[in-house]
């Protein structure tokens, strides 16, 4: 099971944060993400128009996590490589 990219009840405090007037790079800083994660959320967000709104009136926590997964689909992890590079077959050939 993969580490979901961000704590969810994040994603609430976001919205209610920016609805307040709160700067991106405050967001950034009161939430302890990255101001490139703020961004890529707040877009995300911003997108599925869920940034409009009173800050007393938060969309529900599944709400928003789908328009996040929407725009932002969980990553892939890459695939192991071993030596050097190359993927192992299970076949050698001499």
């Amino acid at each position: 099971m993969s580490k979901p990219r961000i704590d969810m009840h994040r994603l609430q405090e976001l919205v209610r944060l920016h609805r307040k007037g709160v700067a991106p790079t405050e967001v950034a800083r009161l939430l302890r993400m990255s101001r490139k994660t703020e961004r890529a959320y707040r877009r995300a967000l911003k997108k599925a128009k869920l940034l409009e709104g009173p800050p007393e009136e938060i969309p529900p926590l599944e709400e928003l996590q789908e328009a996040v997964e929407r725009v932002l689909p969980p990553r892939t992890p890459p695939q192991q490589e071993v030596d050097g590079g190359a993927l192992e077959t299970g076949s050698r050939s001499c």
